[in-house]
């Protein structure tokens, strides 16, 4: 009788009083892994009470009757034990531990007693009069059959299973099959989650026995995540597992690039909710000064890091940074790149109030801010951008306004940024300005959406004579009086006499062959054309044709290191080579390849060229490994890549000249320079030298710009909360009266007022008699 009743308790009260709390409350779910993720999955662990339950609950005559099928359900009810047996073995030293000290653990122990009480009951229908002594019926079948049923609940884990394991196989073709493969049968949800670290016990049963993989390492299934959708994974919420302890892991809100160096996905709820740019232009000069402010409002509920990367003006350096703290606004300290981002990290940890500045690329740095406070609480930050004066002719010169190239925070459709620029000669805005600001004049202010600030158009114009004589700017970085000068030289225009064309063939560059077929008619005729494209297959060099490029597949995310690798070897198997890179962003670094690429460019004996135009905003990893090469030329093709596209092509043809902005050191003459005095010309030369410097002396380069107070590929900017925080990262801020400054936008209309009064003093002092 004892024995009846514990069989009774182990294979049919037991099993089913754990299926019905875990299908209630989800407790094994929410805390190890979901032992019943299918309603499929849930029938078959049923099978066990009801099978145990038909033989020990019914007649013998009942049982004689039905006896093939009561075998076949325990055939099933065997195998299903004897699995989850096997998955809740790693928690079968936990749960003795825990009935030991708390009486709580028997649930994780159904399977091991349901298993032995089901081998019981088997041992019963074998001495059942109605078998007359036969064999049951084959496990091995029942098995092929059970698993046959938990795999097909399972069928896209399965498929992404597979196709992973193709994926991060050490096998080039393999790589490329399974790629495929997961965009056609795989599930992104299940790579997000292996991604976010979600381990594959969390989300299958039989999968991770049949076929296992090692989704453990999250960075495979973030490479392949990106592969295969084009997006990273922090551009997605993480899957919810509905738990009521870990809701906040997957809060939408919830920031994992935190602190690192990645932009990461948009956070709703931080935003920007002000922008404006205020700036001196001195065309005569070639240079000017620009300082943009913002504003991030965090209307979570959790502190936020606000993150973003600028496109600069080509050649320009930031040489200010400012985090307003208690009101105040606190100059940054400029030390070494590794040097900064530690202390920044450092401040980060406590909670406190940093802002870290960085380059991020060729004419690209990075900002980002903590903490933004919750419940509507505002930062304010302002960096400050030095810059030259690009002339395109003697008669004419051009700045291309800075832009938002990628960022963590929303953007409201209705923000504007505000521009004021102040010039010595007449300027205008181009064609992304409204007509107000089109016409000539010393001061332009206008109100520029987003993307009109990152157009190509977005470009303030001069028309001016250049002088003669160089420009100057006395440098006192220096115990000796040094002098700065910059000459505006003309030069033929280089022309290729060959170009490979590289396209990115990732999702997001879909629409480039039609922007790339309108600009064809702008090829000049004496080049040679070629064309690479960096898609799921191996890189081939070929003719470029419009049937070429519509055959293109564009999808997911590309590595375009092979194909610039195949395109930079061709560059230098002869003279007078350009490769012409068009892309789009690329969030995720690729960090096995692209040091062999960076390499491969700094090998340049041929003088060879690469020209890259990014189409489409967002980070590019990639590109922010190449800083500091010589031979790297960067375009603005966002949102118009036609007009980006025709006029570099333009460029190349026969008899184009190019201006360029020639900066030395000199000694300082007995008499002050006759040409136009710079204020800016120091802070510019000194970035063309620590660029100079990397290569061969980088300890000089971090030291000189951290003397000249710049932010470059060795160096950053930091602001820290107290003296104490500088102290301990051996840093010093900035004073005041070493930075650039321009004028706020208060004390502009404060001079305008002034100069009204008087005005109407000066009319009423003529009208009297």
């Amino acid at each position: 009788m004892f024995r009846q009743v514990l069989l009774a308790i182990c294979g049919f009260l037991l099993p089913l009083v754990t299926l019905l709390i875990e299908a209630t409350t989800h407790m094994c779910r929410d805390t190890f892994f979901d032992p019943i993720p299918t309603p499929l999955h849930m029938l078959l662990v049923a099978i066990v009470p009801i099978s145990n339950g038909l033989v020990l609950f019914s007649s013998e005559a009942w049982r004689r009757r039905h006896i093939r099928w009561l075998a076949v359900l325990n055939n099933v009810a065997m195998l299903v034990t004897v699995l989850y047996s096997i998955l809740f073995a790693p928690l079968m030293p936990m749960s003795i531990f825990a009935i030991l000290i708390s009486g709580l653990g028997l649930l994780s122990l159904a399977p091991f007693f349901a298993c032995i009480a089901t081998w019981r009951v088997r041992q019963r229908l074998k001495s059942n009069p109605g078998f007359n002594h036969q064999p049951l019926p084959s496990l091995w079948r029942t098995g092929v059959v059970v698993m046959a049923l938990l795999l097909l609940g399972n069928v896209p884990l399965l498929a992404t299973r597979i196709g992973f394991n193709m994926a991060t196989s050490s096998t080039p073709d393999w790589q490329r099959f399974g790629i495929r493969w997961l965009r056609l049968l795989g599930n992104e949800q299940h790579l997000l989650a292996w991604s976010y670290g979600i381990q594959p016990s969390q989300l299958d049963i039989a999968g991770a026995l049949l076929v296992p993989s090692d989704v453990n390492t999250a960075d495979l299934a973030q490479r392949v995540f990106y592969q295969v959708t084009g997006d990273t994974f922090f551009q997605r919420s993480a899957p919810q597992r509905h738990s009521p302890h870990e809701w906040h892991r997957f809060d939408e809100t919830l920031d994992l690039a935190q602190g690192t160096d990645w932009i990461g996905g948009r956070i709703p709820g931080l935003s920007l909710t002000s922008s404006s740019l205020n700036g001196t232009l001195q065309t005569q000069s070639g240079s000017g000064y620009m300082e943009w402010t913002m504003h991030f409002r965090n209307e979570t509920k959790q502190q936020q890091e606000a993150r973003g990367q600028l496109l600069l003006p080509p050649g320009a350096v930031i040489s200010r940074a400012n985090l307003w703290i208690d009101g105040v606004p606190k100059e940054a300290a400029f030390g070494g790149r590794n040097e900064v981002r530690s202390a920044y990290q450092a401040v980060v940890s406590t909670k406190r109030d940093p802002l870290l500045v960085t380059t991020a690329g060729p004419d690209r740095v990075q900002f980002q801010l903590f903490p933004v406070q919750p419940d509507k609480q505002e930062m304010k930050i302002r960096l400050g951008i030095s810059f030259p004066v690009q002339p395109t002719s003697r008669h004419r010169a051009q700045t291309q306004l800075p832009a938002l190239l990628d960022r963590n925070f929303e953007i409201p459709e209705a923000l504007r940024h505000q521009l004021i620029l102040q010039a010595d000669q007449p300027i205008q805005g181009g064609a992304a300005f409204p007509s107000s600001a089109q016409q000539p004049a010393l001061a332009i202010t206008a109100q520029l959406s987003d993307p009109q600030l990152g157009s190509p158009t977005a470009k303030v114009l001069s028309g001016h004579t250049l002088a003669d004589t160089p420009a100057w700017q006395i440098d006192d970085h220096t115990p000796s009086t040094t002098l700065i000068t910059q000459r505006a030289v003309e030069r033929p225009r280089w022309r290729p006499s060959q170009v490979t064309i590289v396209v990115d063939g990732s999702g997001s560059m879909h629409k480039l062959p039609a922007a790339l077929e309108h600009s064809l008619a702008a090829l000049p005729k004496h080049i040679e054309w070629q064309l690479i494209a960096a898609t799921d297959d191996p890189p081939t060099l070929g003719p470029l044709n419009v049937a070429m490029l519509k055959d293109l597949n564009f999808a997911g995310g590309q590595d375009n290191t092979p194909a610039l690798l195949m395109a930079w070897q061709w560059a230098q198997a002869g003279p007078d080579r350009a490769v012409v890179w068009l892309h789009g962003a690329q969030p995720y670094p690729f960090s096995h390849t692209a040091p062999q690429l960076k390499a491969a460019l700094a090998n340049n004996p041929r003088q060879a060229r690469l020209y890259s135009l990014q189409m489409q905003a967002g980070s590019h990893q990639l590109l922010n490994t190449l800083d500091n090469l010589p031979h790297l030329q960067t375009r603005q093709a966002l949102n118009q890549p036609e007009q980006a596209l025709q006029q570099l092509f333009q460029s190349w043809q026969v008899g184009q000249a190019e201006w360029i902005l020639a900066r030395q050191r000199e000694s300082a003459p007995a008499a002050p320079p006759t040409g136009p005095r710079g204020e800016h010309l120091v802070r510019l030369w000194a970035q063309d030298e620590v660029r100079r410097l990397i290569p061969k002396a980088p300890q000089q380069a971090i030291q000189l710009a951290q003397q000249y107070q710049l932010v470059t590929p060795v160096s950053g900017a930091v602001v820290l909360e107290n003296q104490q925080q500088y102290d301990d990262a051996n840093l010093e801020p900035a004073q005041p009266g070493t930075v650039p400054t321009v004028p706020e936008p208060e004390t502009w209309a404060l001079i305008l007022i002034v100069v009204g009064v008087l005005i109407w003093q000066g009319y009423r002092k003529a009208r009297k008699p």
